[in-house]
């Protein structure tokens, strides 16, 4: 079978470079994913390639041909990488050692056989594939290399996932087997690798299928064993569902309601769904900048609301529940789950700002200000809740209506529903249209100005008095320095 030339002329660059310096290299190998990709016309930002000697010299010597950036992965198996920048899409090129000695040997021990495809880059017109990966391609099957594939690198299993789902690709009876068998194998590899496998499968879309899947292949148990139990704790009104299945099915609506906002394409047409897609027309473009400028990438935050989602509840597993107003509950299990949540993320090895996230999520999951819009003083509440949630209260009201619809299903009322949309509009409003106002108020007297005037020493109480006129001024009941101060005096009895 033919492979085209490369046409694109950022391809076409990476090319020369290569051939431009052969005699360093060696044999040079365009391999694996890229190839997968075009034969299908799929968009790919990857290329892989594979050289006899030097790849840290050709890694590096692209990264510096584009301004980009180089560093090596696996001295060892001396692979390097270079990430640059092509009409402002990242681009990542890995540059590898062939291992073995010839192509055929590496292409041999790789993952899956639509994986196992390479294009010699001085014979751009031939595709090497001795594992029939084309075939298998078209015909949408997954097949292993090897039946020591899975067992050699037991990440592979979520590999495996990520391929079935998204390439919508089968895969036999025989393979589900040594997936199973290896599964409970996967801590073998570093946590790094598995924290980075999962983040790629819980951006493909319903990631209720993806985490199914899971469930069936047994990767779900070994990585989420803590998990487990929930399923213990039953169904009792108004929930639907046990607990582990309701933690599903949250991270599911959650999944694709940020999914959607940030697309600004509605792909669910149920009631629900339009009734959220109506309440973020309201705030149309800054709802979705909000996303995409966070400061966490968004191939980021979609696993990261899986995460939220699926410990929500996982603090009701240690607490003790209690009989409140006819209806089972468990009290303070948010903070219990918060803790939990944070144990695991480590263990994961996602950065701080990521645990922040999804743990400041959970931590206010449960917090009044999103069931309630009925409030004597709404503004003092939604500066509450920002107050302490900070920019994740953004996050947190879609969780709550994930929540509150996998809590539900079909037999949401009415006035709990209207409930909840006003509770978010209100949150939302304040946030967007309302931040210099009601959340973050302009400073009137400092920390200096209260020593100065009062004759206070530094301390906690400085910072609970200002935390008190900012909340004074979200209600409009100080307007400026003056009643500020007056508010102090009469307030906090202090004397100038």
């Amino acid at each position: 079978m033919t492979f085209p030339k490369f046409k694109d002329e950022f391809l076409k660059k990476i090319g020369d470079i290569f051939l431009s310096n052969k005699e360093k290299y060696g044999e040079i190998f365009l391999v694996g994913g890229y190839i997968r990709d075009s034969l299908i016309n799929k968009e790919s930002h990857d290329l892989d390639f594979l050289v006899s000697k030097n790849s840290a010299l050709a890694a590096k010597c692209i990264a510096d041909s584009f301004g980009g950036v180089f560093y090596l992965l696996d001295h060892r198996r001396q692979t390097a990488r270079a990430i640059i920048k092509n009409n402002n899409s990242r681009m990542v090129i890995d540059v590898a050692v062939i291992a073995g000695r010839t192509i055929f040997d590496d292409l041999a021990h790789r993952d899956f056989s639509i994986n196992a495809i390479a294009v010699n880059l001085q014979d751009l017109e031939n595709i090497i594939d001795p594992l029939n990966g084309v075939q298998d391609l078209n015909q949408k099957v997954l097949r292993p290399c090897s039946i020591t594939s899975f067992s050699d690198d037991p990440v592979r299993v979520l590999r495996a996932v990520r391929f079935i789902r998204e390439y919508s690709l089968s895969i036999n009876e025989g393979n589900k087997k040594l997936i199973k068998q290896a599964a409970n194998q996967i801590g073998r590899p570093s946590v790094e690798r598995i924290r980075d496998a999962l983040c790629q499968i819980f951006n493909i879309e319903d990631v209720n299928a993806t985490l199914q899947l899971l469930i069936e292949l047994g990767i779900f148990k070994e990585l989420f064993s803590e998990l487990m139990p929930l399923k213990s704790i039953l169904a009792s009104p108004p929930h639907i569902d046990n607990a582990f299945s309701h933690s599903l099915q949250v991270s599911s609506h959650l999944h694709e309601i940020i999914r959607s906002i940030y697309l600004e394409t509605w792909f669910n047409d149920s009631s629900l769904y339009r009734d959220i897609k109506q309440l973020t027309k309201n705030f149309g473009v800054e709802l979705t900048q909000f996303l995409k400028n966070y400061g966490i990438s968004f191939d980021l935050i979609l696993p990261l609301m899986v995460m939220s989602a699926l410990y929500h509840d996982i603090g009701k597993t240690v607490v003790r529940s209690e009989i409140r107003n006819n209806k089972v509950t468990y009290p303070n299990h948010a903070e219990k789950s918060t803790r939990i949540v944070r144990e695991k993320m480590k263990a994961f090895a996602f950065s701080n700002q990521e645990i922040s996230l999804a743990s400041t999520v959970v931590r206010h999951h449960m917090d009044a200000e999103l069931k309630n819009s009925d409030f004597e003083e709404p503004a003092r509440a939604i500066h509450r809740y920002f107050k302490n949630c900070g920019n994740v209260g953004i996050f947190t009201v879609f969780f709550h209506l994930a929540d509150l619809i996998s809590t539900y299903g079909s037999s949401m009322p009415t006035k709990r529903w209207n409930l909840a949309l006003k509770s978010a509009e209100n949150l939302l409003n304040g946030w967007f249209t309302q931040y210099n106002m009601i959340v973050s108020p302009p400073t009137l007297i400092d920390g200096n100005d209260l020593m100065d005037i009062f004759s206070l020493a530094p301390g906690r109480e400085i910072g609970v008095i200002i935390n008190r006129i900012k909340e004074e001024q979200a209600a409009n009941t100080i307007c400026d320095r003056k009643s500020a101060i007056k508010f102090v005096e009469e307030n906090m009895k202090l004397k100038r």
